[in-house]
């Protein structure tokens, strides 16, 4: 068993800012959180180690280490070559407390229970709409898609 660990992330960046405030340069936070890493890291291995977990604790994987970081840039660059990556539209959620993108495993979803209800209007002039969108004329029937929370005011 090869042990390793995620030494990147916004988890990290967000202990050293806790500790060091916003006003680090570029250098000096990656310093930092490298340092950090290392810490935990240690702390991490002692702790499997008094537990009796077996592993190759001499030689561990870190994503940190710069042979690694080397090799995941040349495998980005063949994945790039063959034609993998993209520019696409997708939803990219984002950190305004420290103003960068979160990684998806990084989103909790809370489920929530709300009074709410989705209601189809048709359409009551379908050519007038198939104008409006540029059409000679629309395939089947249109309806017009509402959602809310106060389902009290429709008849209104």
């Amino acid at each position: 068993y090869v042990p390793g660990w995620d030494c990147h992330g916004l988890p990290i960046e967000n202990a050293i800012e806790k500790k060091y405030g916003r006003s680090l340069s570029r250098d000096d936070m990656q310093a930092k959180s490298r340092a950090f890493a290392t810490e935990q890291i240690a702390q991490q291995l002692g702790d499997f180690q008094r537990l009796g977990v077996l592993g190759e604790w001499d030689n561990p994987y870190k994503t940190m280490n710069f042979a690694n970081e080397a090799g995941e840039l040349r495998a980005f660059k063949r994945v790039i070559e063959r034609g993998f990556v993209y520019r696409g539209l997708k939803p990219v959620y984002w950190c305004f407390d420290c103003g960068s993108s979160l990684a998806e495993f990084e989103i909790e979803y809370q489920d929530k229970k709300s009074t709410t209800l989705d209601v189809a209007f048709k359409a009551h002039d379908p050519q007038a709409l198939a104008a409006a969108f540029g059409l000679p004329a629309l395939a089947r029937d249109a309806f017009i898609v509402i959602w809310t929370t106060t389902a009290w005011t429709l008849p209104a």
